[in-house]
């Protein structure tokens, strides 16, 4: 479960015991999900850009030190059995609320939301069920739910591919997040029928000061247009970054330039609130 936003460290937050302190949150109500939306940037008429899915992001609030980052505390969950509770809980909690916005008008069937696997996830056995389980309730399809994994997950768990073959065959949609972030093998875009790949945020930022990052990019959307794979740039922060990638063939993005990841209730409000903004 990676993070697209970048936190200052609250104070203090050694204080808090984290054995336990998921588990103990999430009873508390302090864990929420923000939503980021996925963007198809092709000009349509009428719209600045379509929305096609969400990015499901996990957030603490702690009644004591405030925001704890995720980079604290998702660290830890990973090296606890907390990660199967939690995990199955955003699972849940991203389908209802997806199923919710269809119900409303504000999301269309073709709208997906996507959650994001750690690596200790893929060696749970109940995982196919309990997603399914999760799909189920709320009246949606696996289709519906996107799994994005990133490269260094597969290269810790030996049987990550095989889980992830599982889902796969389920129905639910795969990602390859953060690609290009340090080493990165395109090997793997080959060894797993992937959904989709998603370039890493620091990648996209550099392609207009930096010609390795802008030949990362056309590489793997090239790529993926030969392999008929979906490319999703992460980190758009401009309107040049978003002419460059049209012009290269990726039309899928997210990013700060479109919107930053937020409650619900504000993605509503941000909806209502661009009469030029549709949903697909």
């Amino acid at each position: 479960m990676k993070d697209v936003m970048k936190h200052e460290n609250p104070p203090h937050t050694e204080h808090i015991p984290m054995k336990g302190g998921l588990a103990r949150a999430l009873e508390r109500g302090e864990l929420t999900l923000h939503f980021q939306p996925k963007i198809d940037m092709k000009p349509t008429e009428g719209a600045t850009g379509v929305v096609v899915g969400y990015e499901a992001l996990l957030r603490w609030q702690n009644p004591i030190v405030g925001s704890i980052s995720p980079g604290d505390f998702l660290s830890w969950a990973e090296r606890s059995n907390e990660v199967r509770t939690v995990g199955y809980w955003v699972a849940d909690q991203a389908l209802r609320q997806l199923a919710a916005w269809r119900a409303s008008g504000l999301a269309t069937p073709h709208t997906r939301v996507s959650i994001n696997l750690l690596g200790r996830q893929l060696n749970d056995p109940l995982l196919l069920d309990e997603l399914l389980a999760a799909a189920e309730r709320h009246h949606l399809k696996p289709d519906d739910l996107e799994l994005e994994v990133t490269e260094a997950t597969l290269d810790e768990e030996a049987a990550g591919l095989n889980a992830l073959r599982q889902l796969k065959d389920a129905g639910f949609r795969i990602h390859l997040d953060d690609f290009g972030a340090g080493y990165s093998s395109l090997s793997y875009l080959h060894r797993f029928p992937f959904d989709c790949v998603k370039i890493d945020r620091t990648v996209v930022a550099d392609m207009d000061r930096e010609s390795q990052s802008l030949s990362l990019t056309k590489t793997v959307v090239a790529l993926g247009q030969k392999l008929r794979l979906q490319v999703i740039a992460e980190g758009i922060e401009t309107a040049e970054h978003v002419n460059m990638l049209l012009e290269m063939g990726c039309h899928l993005g997210q990013g700060f330039y479109f919107a930053r990841p937020m409650p619900a209730v504000a993605i509503e409000r941000w909806l209502l609130a661009e009469p030029t903004q549709q949903t697909a």
